[in-house]
């Protein structure tokens, strides 16, 4: 049990503030990528997804830029956010740690298999917005959401 007014660690929609990582740089900037949106935290949260999970990144295939959520996009780059193939390797970013991966590795694992940190399961919904789920080459019986 948490205190009064103290945010749950573990509820995957208990906020967290800003804060920055251990070494005064965010851990994306220390594996030479940068998260853009508005408000982002050391890890990657934005003012519009701020839970302990919200630590992913999602690579646009416009502008090439890994972006907090699609609505800071849709804030910030003044063009729609171009879907990443399913077999780009460099598709989402973990803000936890700065791990790189693909729609496989990402969408095949609830945390991130580098450093643990668990992701909000959440985001599964807005898988179509950030990949190309729906491209004529798209395997189809494979398990995708």
């Amino acid at each position: 049990m948490t205190p009064a007014g103290a945010p749950d660690r573990g509820h995957p929609s208990a906020p967290v503030p800003d804060a920055g990582s251990r070494t005064g740089r965010r851990p994306t900037e220390e594996a030479g990528r940068e998260i853009a949106g508005t408000g982002v935290d050391a890890e990657g949260r934005c003012a519009h997804y701020r839970t302990e999970r919200d630590v992913v990144a999602n690579r646009c295939a416009t502008c090439g830029r890994y972006w907090a959520c699609h609505r800071c996009h849709d804030e910030h780059a003044g063009h729609a956010f171009g879907r990443m193939p399913l077999d780009a390797p460099d598709a989402v970013l973990c803000g936890a740690c700065g791990h790189v991966m693909g729609y496989r590795e990402y969408s095949a694992h609830p945390a991130c298999p580098s450093c643990g940190h668990p992701f909000n399961p959440g985001c599964a919904a807005h898988a179509p917005l950030y990949f190309a789920l729906d491209a004529p080459d798209a395997p189809e019986a494979d398990g995708l959401p």
